[in-house]
């Protein structure tokens, strides 16, 4: 039987405490508060979530819908699996622990058991501000297809050695429009194919290079 959540516009404290079961749905597929997900979870329609989703156990299968996030995602534990889906996060996409403060507030940091699973062409991420992953996980066989944009900076934590290592036909995309950094701790970790829309030189902040199989450059989308 399914159970519903309805969206509402009052004050909701410490809303990623409320999580969603495995049969729930959200009313109107929306959401304006912060989100849990613990357990399996297939998408049967779009979602729009107000503020943050955290994943802490499960699969989260996207199931080529679309799901666009205001604040960040962070994956804790468990998997977020594309499947053909299109995901958009107005801030981070974060691999990462999380906890809560006395105060109510979020701190974001630590290793991670979660993955990020990429392996349909039509698989879609795009995210607005930062990536960082810190999964305790290797990614190799997770990351073989679709498009990671990022906007932002992105930093490689090593938690596992291999914990974004790119192949096949993965591409990541450094889009945004200022001075992006980027930062792999691990040698083994890697881009598959890497396209860059600004000068190398002044466009990016690489700790080494080369962090890719492929590089390509275009020009930036005004």
């Amino acid at each position: 039987m399914e159970t519903e959540l309805h969206d509402t516009e009052s004050v909701v404290k410490n809303s990623r405490y409320i999580y969603l079961s495995e049969k729930g749905v959200l009313a109107d597929n929306a959401w304006s508060h912060d989100l849990r997900i613990n357990q399996n979870k297939i998408l049967n329609s779009d979602w729009v979530i107000g503020g943050s989703l955290y994943l802490s156990g499960g699969t989260f299968d996207m199931n080529s819908h679309k799901l666009n996030v205001s604040e960040n995602v962070v994956i804790y534990s468990g998997i977020m699996y594309l499947n053909g889906g299109q995901l958009e996060t107005g801030k981070d996409l974060r691999i990462q622990d999380w906890n809560t403060q006395s105060d109510g507030t979020v701190s974001i940091g630590g290793s991670s058991y979660g993955y990020l699973k990429m392996v349909n062409e039509s698989d879609f991420v795009k995210v607005n501000r930062n990536f960082i992953t810190h999964s305790n996980y290797s990614h190799s066989g997770y990351l073989t297809n679709g498009i990671l944009e990022i906007k932002g900076d992105f930093t490689q934590i090593s938690g596992n050695e291999n914990n974004f290592y790119a192949t096949d036909e993965h591409k990541v995309v450094l889009s945004g429009t200022k001075q992006q950094k980027i930062n792999f701790a691990s040698k083994n970790s890697k881009f598959n194919i890497l396209e860059i829309n600004k000068p190398m030189d002044t466009g990016y902040v690489f700790n080494r290079t080369p962090v890719w199989n492929k590089l390509v450059e275009t020009a930036m989308d005004t």
